[in-house]
């Protein structure tokens, strides 16, 4: 029974990691994106001739970090079930 446990508790652990790097990931590739709009903004301030209007890309939405947090869980409790059998 302990080693279902452990088991157990360590498929958790990793299953919180994962999903603490991926939360990660996706900040720092907003706050990379927010930076790239910044230096265009600059840099067309600092040019004198007018460039064209150029559209940023929507933002991901929220429903894709739920949608990862989902599949890590359902991916964790197949882990588990492997294991245990």
């Amino acid at each position: 029974v302990t080693t279902v446990a452990a088991i157990a508790t360590s498929a958790s652990v990793v299953g919180v990691t994962l999903s603490v790097v991926c939360i990660v990931v996706l900040l720092f590739v907003l706050k990379k994106r927010k930076r790239k709009e910044g230096d265009r903004a600059g840099y067309e301030l600092a040019t004198t001739s007018p460039l064209p209007e150029v559209s940023s890309p929507p933002p991901p939405p929220v429903d894709l970090v739920h949608q990862l947090q989902e599949e890590l869980h359902t991916k964790n409790m197949l882990y588990e079930k492997q294991r245990i059998h």
